[in-house]
């Protein structure tokens, strides 16, 4: 088992980077993106059980998403959160997401 913590030391070792993504859209994410910092941190860096957002692949986001708005992935306030967006809400603050470091 000492190779998982190695592992797990390389990837913590890495220096976090942008997923890149759409950028006019990433903009129009900005406003919608603060609802997320109260569990997942600032900037979307992680907190505690809540995991990093910054930098995630947009379309991998955006499937999540609309997993918990479709109620297909389990998680209550989840839920409520992306059952308040729009599909356009969706792309915009997951381009955003995208876009941080």
């Amino acid at each position: 088992m000492p190779e998982v913590f190695d592992l797990a030391a390389y990837f913590a070792s890495l220096k976090n980077k942008s997923a890149g993504g759409d950028k006019e859209l990433a903009e129009q994410g900005k406003s919608k993106a603060p609802m997320c910092f109260g569990c997942h941190g600032n900037g979307a860096q992680g907190l505690g059980v809540a995991p990093r957002l910054a930098g995630q692949h947009p379309a991998y986001l955006q499937r999540q998403l609309r997993a918990f708005k479709e109620g297909t992935r389990k998680n209550g306030p989840m839920r409520g959160i992306a059952g308040m967006l729009s599909d356009e809400d969706i792309r915009a603050v997951t381009e955003y997401m995208g876009s941080l470091k």
